[in-house]
């Protein structure tokens, strides 16, 4: 699991805890922020769409529908707020900690473009591919929607199947690190997760499982992309040349 990995591997690197201070205080923030009113918000929609007791059981159903909607809507909120304030905010940081946690493990130096203005440029690509990746998770979620208006196995199959797809781009979010250092497009993102798919799908699963994990969860951001760049370059190094 990503974050035990990176934990382990900041244990034994302890130089390197200090560049967690930060992202964990902003992590904390952002998601409390987040967490508060997406549940809020969730819990009213729920609410207003609860059948009818009396109703037909075409509306019962057209209702259900709804309230799964509304779940995986709340998912993909949270992954578009993740991506583009988090990154935003916590990104300098986020980049300098992988970027050291790179530089162990390859045994190279790696250009430090400093962490605001020399990152405006990367932030402003990664803005451009990540309009891209949100574009595509909702192209998924399109094609899944019919779905939900399956009772019964069609709505488990349908928040199951939009929950997987969260998980792997959630898990993208964190070998993007490493990625957008080497300019990766959009489409070479696509094709690592491909290849790599178990590994993208288990970071995201793991981050996603011990956010939900009171006190545990704030750290969870920075641990998952430390994880994931090790893994990374686990991939790399043993790519044959």
């Amino acid at each position: 699991m990503a974050p035990i990995t990176a934990v382990k591997f900041l244990f034994r690197h302890k130089g390197l805890l200090r560049f967690l201070v930060i992202p964990f205080l902003i992590n904390t923030a952002v998601f409390s922020f987040f967490l508060y009113f997406a549940a809020h918000w969730l819990l009213g929609i729920i609410g207003s769409f609860l059948p009818d007791p009396e109703a037909s059981s075409l509306l019962r159903i057209l209702n259900y529908a709804l309230v799964g909607l509304s779940f995986a809507l709340v998912l993909l909120i949270s992954v578009v707020c993740f991506s583009i304030v988090g990154k935003i905010i916590a990104f300098p940081f986020a980049d300098l900690l992988t970027q050291k946690v790179e530089e162990i493990v390859t045994g190279t130096h790696v250009e430090d473009s400093g962490l605001f203005l020399g990152n405006l440029g990367k932030i402003v690509r990664g803005m451009r591919e990540e309009l891209k990746r949100i574009g595509f998770v909702l192209f998924v979620f399109f094609l899944l929607f019919p779905l939900n208006l399956l009772p019964g196995l069609g709505q488990v199959l349908y928040l199951f199947l939009n929950s997987l797809v969260v998980a792997v781009f959630l898990g993208l979010e964190f070998f993007s690190y490493s990625m957008d250092r080497r300019s990766f497009t959009f489409r070479q993102k696509m094709g690592f997760a491909r290849r790599r798919f178990l590994n993208v799908l288990g970071v995201g699963i793991s981050a996603y499982a011990l956010m939900l994990v009171p006190l545990v969860n704030f750290g969870v951001l920075p641990l998952a992309a430390v994880g994931a760049t090790l893994d990374f370059f686990e991939y790399e190094l043993d790519k044959p040349e």
